[in-house]
């Protein structure tokens, strides 16, 4: 016979592993669609040195990132991409290119790789106009480049 205490423990493991499942599905993309606080887009060719365009949307402004010879650049358009502002350039950008960004919680992370395959995790928020570098991995493009 089960007591009350067991039965929450049970319905807690089994609740931990219900998401465990949806976030590993999610990122494997097998979800069929992303919760509105996590989303992404990827346009272009992300393999190429300058071809990439990322944009992602945070509530009614959509943000895209891009690379070019001076570094990534950050635009954004508060009427649906049909008019940019002024380009400004993501610190320390300069030998790395966006491959993927999310929004997650009203802020923005930006994955960028650089040639050798390195990737560097930056932290943007909106409100503030800060970054942030979050995490360096040494080859963790290998699989996107």
């Amino acid at each position: 016979m089960k007591t009350p205490s067991t039965q929450r423990t049970a319905c807690r493991v089994l609740g931990f592993w219900c998401l465990a499942g949806f976030v590993v599905l999610s990122m494997a993309g097998c979800a069929p669609e992303q919760p509105g606080w996590l989303q992404h887009t990827a346009h272009g060719d992300c393999t190429s040195a300058s071809g990439c365009t990322v944009t992602v949307r945070v509530k009614g402004t959509l943000f895209r990132f891009s690379a070019s010879n001076a570094g990534s650049q950050l635009e954004e358009s508060r009427n649906n991409g049909e008019q940019w502002s002024a380009r400004t350039t993501i610190p320390g950008s300069r030998t790395y290119r966006p491959v993927q960004a999310s929004a997650l919680n009203q802020r923005i992370l930006v994955q960028s790789c650089d040639a050798n395959g390195h990737l560097k995790v930056q932290h943007f928020n909106p409100k503030t106009r800060r970054w942030k570098q979050i995490r360096y991995v040494t080859g963790g493009c290998s699989s996107r480049v």
